[in-house]
């Protein structure tokens, strides 16, 4: 992965995160990014090479070259992200190899946090998952993984991922509306009565993920906000908040 220099000048020479990394780093905080499931479809039209970690050369197996056409599943599209990404072919070898060196490549640029997006709900790619999880498991340094669903999952589809990874998203986006933050509520039954709090994952725990806390333009911010506060702690899940311009006063 390449990252933009027009919107992240830093990435210049090779650096890629590294630089954003050591910022958020130094001020305390963990370092995430959001990624989209597969290979992107720029890359398989250029058909550009698999990189093999092992050996710091082209993925080479059966005598030749592998490339981003022979691993993309063109029927297999990202459904939030139609024309930008696309499952891999994880029983090839060289599609194995090429989720292995975007793990490695989040390490070195010293990734702590890492969310996945249309490899869940009705996108599920169990396979995919269990490969990042594996990779992710070997890694020198830890990396937390989340998965986030396209459109929303149910308990019976996390119980097969939740051990492979350590977050995952049971709902739709969360903005700052009642009926976003109304609807959870029944979701969050489910889960609690599937005994999914807190079960075994990736090098620690597995939490059902309720999106972000949107404190912001609700109708009755103190009595909604503090119900919808009062719901994350009982659900006991991880604190994420989503502050826009317009909450800043929050």
């Amino acid at each position: 992965m390449i990252l933009d220099p027009k919107r992240w000048p830093s990435s210049i020479d090779g650096k890629g995160f590294n630089e954003v990394a050591r910022k958020v780093h130094g001020i305390g905080l963990k370092f995430g990014i959001h990624v989209m499931r597969g290979v992107s479809t720029q890359a398989v039209d250029a058909n550009s090479p698999i990189l093999d970690i092992t050996t710091g050369v082209v993925y080479m197996e059966s005598g030749r070259q592998w490339r981003a056409k022979d691993i993309g599943l063109t029927d297999r599209k990202c459904a939030w992200m139609p024309h930008g990404f696309m499952s891999v072919d994880t029983k090839l070898g060289a599609g194995k190899a090429f989720l292995r060196s975007l793990c490695h490549q989040n390490a070195e640029w010293g990734v702590d946090f890492v969310k996945h997006y249309c490899i869940f709900g009705d996108d599920l790619n169990v396979n995919e998952v269990a490969i990042v999880s594996k990779v992710l498991k070997e890694l020198d340094r830890p990396i937390l993984y989340s998965l986030s669903p396209e459109p929303i999952t149910t308990p019976a589809m996390a119980k097969d991922v939740s051990y492979l990874v350590n977050m995952y998203r049971i709902t739709r986006d969360d903005w700052d509306s009642w009926g976003d933050v109304a609807a959870h509520f029944n979701v969050s039954r489910d889960f609690f009565a599937a005994n999914m709090i807190g079960t075994e994952g990736l090098k620690g725990n597995s939490w059902p993920d309720l999106d972000m806390l949107p404190l912001g333009w609700l109708t009755d911010p103190d009595t909604l906000t503090s119900k919808w506060i009062g719901l994350v702690l009982v659900f006991v899940k991880k604190w994420r908040f989503g502050i826009a311009r317009g909450t800043r006063g929050i």
